[in-house]
């Protein structure tokens, strides 16, 4: 079970722990908000992504951090564009396929 969000109805002016950001997240079961703030790509995983591509290839750190915030930053506005929009057609949840409008007419070339 991946990330779910809800977006509260317009009647909703905040969310019980007094947030107003329009949505929040619902973790995963056994996942608590450290975890999944940690990042979306693990470090160990861009490393074995760079071996797949070059395997006598290494990152700097910075480049790693560099990295690995591109990848969050992007993910982030792409999570909360398909709110957005879930939220624009009326659903409180958003689904795979505002995820896929998003991705394939903002951000593809």
């Amino acid at each position: 079970m991946g990330l779910r969000f809800h977006i509260p109805s317009q009647s909703q002016s905040s969310f019980p722990d007094g947030s107003s950001k329009g949505y929040r997240f619902i973790y995963p079961p056994g996942k608590n908000r450290q975890e999944v703030e940690n990042g979306v790509l693990a470090e160990s995983r861009l490393d074995e992504l760079m071996k797949i591509m070059d395997p006598s290839a290494e990152l700097s750190p910075e480049v790693k951090i560099v990295l690995l915030d591109y990848v969050d930053e992007f993910v982030d506005k792409v999570i909360k564009k398909s709110a957005d929009l879930a939220k624009l057609s009326g659903s409180r949840v958003v689904r795979p396929a505002d995820a896929k409008f998003v991705l394939e007419h903002i951000y593809s070339e």
